[in-house]
């Protein structure tokens, strides 16, 4: 296990905003170059100069070696809940606040019942365990 930095879609966001000219430090759970730990971060804070945060930390919900057992829907929770809500008590106690913080939810938030509705902030939420999850991950924030 890496960190998002090195996950599904982590790793294109990370090559995009190098290409842009900014530098990425990743944030995980093992020290690696170029990179912090989630401890290092709640202990010292985020590194000096952070323009923006962008938070892809959480479970792969469609792991495909994986059931939803409770044990596995609880990593799924903490792992994006605990993360989001960290993130956003280092930035609030931050002295100079990142400009940008992009938090990635995700589509299972809506209710699945009707593909004509736009989907969008103002969008209902749906009801069941994955909508529940993509709203407490919403609301850490």
């Amino acid at each position: 296990g890496g960190g998002a930095g090195a996950g599904v879609g982590g790793g294109e966001v990370c090559r995009q905003l190098r290409r842009a000219g900014y530098e990425v430090i990743v944030i995980s759970r093992v020290k690696r170059e170029h990179g912090v730990t989630w401890e290092e971060v709640e202990r010292e804070g985020l590194p000096m100069g952070t323009h923006g945060v962008v938070n892809l930390a959480g479970q792969n919900v469609l792991d495909p070696l994986r059931r939803w057992s409770p044990s596995f829907r609880e990593l799924c929770r903490t792992s994006r809940v605990d993360s989001t809500s960290l993130l956003a008590k280092v930035m609030g106690r931050s002295t100079i606040k990142p400009e940008v913080f992009v938090q990635v939810s995700g589509v299972g938030y809506y209710p699945n019942t009707d593909m004509e509705k736009v989907m969008d902030e103002s969008g209902e939420q749906g009801t069941d365990w994955l909508a529940k999850l993509a709203g407490e991950w919403e609301q850490a924030g």
